[in-house]
């Protein structure tokens, strides 16, 4: 674990479907920052999110892992890690699955869980475009002007649906590294 006296974690409270805001459904996200620099100081150049990959990756200590990384950028950018809807210390989709003990297929569970949880309106929510909503909810939060992105493997796809949905708002730094 990374650590650090500018770093601080929150527990942030989103929709459970976007498209549904106002059902009253949550999810809680956990996020990182490590924040270097006010957003409002003309040195700023933005706030950079991190994304492991996975999918399933844990992203809550990224934000303090990416500032010891690269100590050349801390002065102009803060770091953002978080644990996406379904994975870490984030909220996580309940589903129960009927399970054939006396059945010898291997997959049985397997298909099991796939038949019952791909029903299961909590889990319908824990994807990419609901993960990309959450982001630039976390960048509006912060009053980023800009979300600036790094993500190794799955992260690489989150960050292009992030692109796609909110092309305007990413800022100058946008690193897709291991595509999948």
């Amino acid at each position: 674990r990374f650590r650090a006296p500018n770093v601080s974690c929150a527990t942030i409270k989103v929709p459970r479907d976007w498209h549904h805001p106002g059902n009253g459904k949550t999810w809680d996200i956990r996020i990182s920052q490590a924040k270097n620099i006010d957003v409002k100081n003309a040195r700023y150049k933005g706030t950079i999110f991190v994304n492991p990959g996975g999918p399933g990756g844990e992203g809550l200590v990224w934000g303090a892992a990416m500032q010891a990384r690269t100590p050349d950028l801390n002065p102009y950018y803060n770091y953002i890690g978080f644990d996406p809807r379904g994975v870490g210390q984030s909220s996580h989709a309940l589903c129960m699955y009927p399970l054939d003990t006396s059945s010898t297929d291997p997959n049985e569970e397997a298909r099991a869980i796939g038949t019952t949880c791909s029903k299961n309106e909590d889990v319908k929510t824990i994807n990419t475009e609901q993960t990309a909503y959450d982001m630039d909810f976390i960048r509006t939060l912060l009053a980023a002007p800009k979300l600036s992105y790094i993500g190794y493997s799955y992260g690489t796809w989150l960050g292009a649906w992030y692109e796609k949905l909110f092309g305007a708002k990413y800022g100058d730094k946008f690193v897709l590294d291991s595509s999948t």
